[in-house]
């Protein structure tokens, strides 16, 4: 995504970039930014020491590039704060650098109106997810809609998250009867697609997804459960991981349990989200139950009217398509993001 951004700017050696991730290490795990209560992992926000810590972490980034004229600074991780805390710092550090231009790429997915810096949503993990599956975008792709597909939607849920979203689907799916139409994962019960086809399940990310292809070829949808839903009640902003950019490549339709809002982002980066022919009100509520009996609704849908003896009604299955083409077309970044900077 940096090179991305360096090209748009059409600029070299202007602009440097400066990793954040590489300030928030494992150290601030857990932390319960903007408090002094302890967070997830028993630690603590921010002490005054530690936010000069981090501002000096920085410096010495800044301190070793080779021209110190603009800087972007880029964070796609789950350890630092929301995007208004690392602010305070941006604005500390602007004031040694008043001459020079600060851009902002941060995994933290709301509107800032009022920044004062160029901010950008932080697209890293679709560009991750690009590349872990690269050596089977051909087959992936190659999926047609001239088989049956016996299952109505897939949803993998590993482990339970802070705010207990996942749980709280699984104990909605088991309540309604929608695991006897689902692939699915329960990791706190042992239920692992992977197991199914004899894979690894250690690995928590990476390139697992073409693992369980077969899955994805059997389902029309994929019902998402992000982890870092509830972080933001700790000061981590709302954080979306390569999860939620499976059913684009997968070429399925995509239901995704996460932060509010979802939906307008990825609406406005070129994906069809299917509303005019499902309930995307969903995105709208932060109520899981809400979310849940709106998703239900929408299974029913796609079950009742955009599919037919099996497979996708074709003017949905070139929809889906298209989504994938954009998914993996790289100039879908660089065309969104053109239209920020």
């Amino acid at each position: 995504m940096n090179d991305i951004i360096k090209k748009i700017l059409t600029l070299k050696d202007d602009y440097n970039m400066i990793r954040v991730d590489d300030v928030y290490t494992d150290k601030w795990i857990g932390r319960h930014y903007g408090s002094t209560q302890p967070g997830r992992m028993g630690k603590k926000g921010y002490t005054e020491e530690e936010f000069d810590e981090v501002i000096n972490s920085l410096k010495e980034l800044i301190k070793y590039q080779k021209d110190l004229k603009n800087f972007i600074f880029y964070y796609n991780g789950e350890r630092g704060p929301e995007y208004p805390e690392f602010e305070r710092i941006l604005k500390e550090l602007k004031k040694e650098y008043p001459n020079s231009k600060f851009i902002c790429i941060y995994n933290d997915w709301r509107e800032f109106p009022d920044t004062e810096f160029t901010y950008i949503i932080s697209l890293n993990y679709w560009i991750d997810v690009w590349h872990d599956n690269k050596e089977n975008h051909e087959n992936i792709v190659n999926i047609g809609n001239n088989h049956k597909r016996t299952k109505l939607f897939i949803s993998k849920n590993r482990g339970d998250n802070i705010s207990g979203s996942r749980r709280k689907w699984v104990d909605f799916m088991k309540k309604n009867n929608l695991l006897e139409d689902a692939h699915y994962s329960i990791g706190w019960e042992g239920k692992w697609l992977e197991d199914d086809v004899g894979e690894s399940t250690t690995g928590m990310n990476g390139p697992d997804d073409y693992k369980v292809i077969d899955f994805y070829k059997d389902v029309f949808v994929e019902v998402v459960t992000e982890s870092l839903i509830g972080y933001e009640s700790i000061g981590h902003g709302y954080y979306n991981s390569e999860k939620l950019w499976r059913p684009f490549l997968m070429g399925v339709i995509p239901m995704i349990i996460t932060f509010p809002n979802v939906n307008v982002h990825l609406t406005d980066m070129g994906f069809d989200m299917f509303d005019d022919v499902i309930d995307t009100s969903f995105y709208e509520y932060e109520n899981f139950e809400k979310q849940f009996e709106i998703i239900n609704k929408n299974l029913k849908i796609v079950k009742n009217d955009l599919v037919v003896d099996g497979r996708f009604r074709e003017d949905i299955w070139d929809r889906l398509k298209n989504n994938q083409k954009h998914f993996l077309n790289q100039d879908s970044i660089e065309n969104y993001l053109r239209k920020i900077i």
